[in-house]
């Protein structure tokens, strides 16, 4: 997913940063061909033109012909982000984040997706919930999720096959994600495998079971106070949710893998045309 640090987005200088945030140290060369890969055209003396430009603002250091984004830099923003929004910066080191509510979490992936934190590899993202939460996307969440499905191969899992369900699912496939219905789990947390990270999503067993019989009384969508249980919940300090993280290899393999041959095993139950 492309981060608008320099407008425009599909600038020059926005892909040179875009790349270096997903790759920290790059050559010219190898800089240039991810431009390129990312659908511009550009010339070495461009790109070394924008690098040494970002080098003279402190932005990226050169070391060994190998440029890099300043750490201090990065620093310096990830405070900004905090102190603004009271969300924590991954590292990639962190093993465990802790978010006082639903919303505060689904606000930590967000921001960083969008700052390339979490995925260094491929772009899939795979993700199997028992519910999907339904609450009001404000206009910044909504162009994040049309970008994120664009730029990423999504698979949405969902054990749940409900009335509400089936609405998500419906405007997640309007994105061009692949849903699937039905799908049973085998551990009671969200499980996600977003290019070389492993996640697993833990939320208080009360709101887990509060949204469960919320979603399994709706029986149309006359009830819009059933509809948007999770708007009220999503805020309440009581129900906070814990991240945990895994960039092992073979274990982030390990669980994509499952995943995908739960798709593969229970593709005869799926239905392939969301109502």
């Amino acid at each position: 997913m492309l981060v608008n640090i320099f407008p425009p987005k599909k600038s020059l200088k926005n892909l040179v940063m875009n790349v270096l945030l997903r790759e920290r140290a790059q050559s010219v060369v190898q800089i240039a061909k991810s431009v390129r890969d990312l659908g511009k055209s550009c010339t070495y003396q461009g790109v070394h033109k924008i690098l040494n430009q970002l080098a003279n603002e402190k932005i990226l250091a050169n070391k060994k012909g190998c440029w890099s984004i300043e750490e201090s830099w990065l620093a310096s923003v990830g405070d900004v982000l905090n102190k603004k929004r009271g969300i924590p910066v991954y590292d990639g080191n962190a093993k465990c984040v802790h978010l006082e509510s639903m919303s505060k979490a689904f606000e930590f992936f967000v921001m960083n997706a969008q700052l390339g934190n979490i995925n260094t590899e491929e772009n899939r993202f795979i993700c199997h919930f028992k519910n999907v939460g339904l609450f009001i996307l404000d206009r910044e969440q909504k162009e994040f999720m049309k970008s994120f499905a664009k730029e990423n191969e999504c698979h949405i899992l969902i054990e749940n096959n409900n009335v509400v369900n089936r609405f998500c699912a419906k405007y997640l496939t309007s994105l061009g994600m692949n849903v699937y219905l039905g799908i049973p789990r085998s551990t009671p947390n969200i499980i996600a495998v977003y290019g070389g990270t492993l996640m697993n999503v833990f939320f208080h067993f009360d709101a887990v079971t509060e949204l469960t019989a919320a979603y399994n009384r709706v029986k149309s969508f006359v009830t819009p106070k059933d509809l948007l249980v999770f708007e009220r919940l999503k805020d309440d300090p009581k129900r906070a949710v814990t991240f945990t993280f895994e960039t092992n290899k073979a274990v982030v393999e390990s669980s994509k893998s499952h995943l995908l041959k739960l798709i593969e095993e229970n593709k005869e139950k799926i239905k392939t045309k969301i109502p």
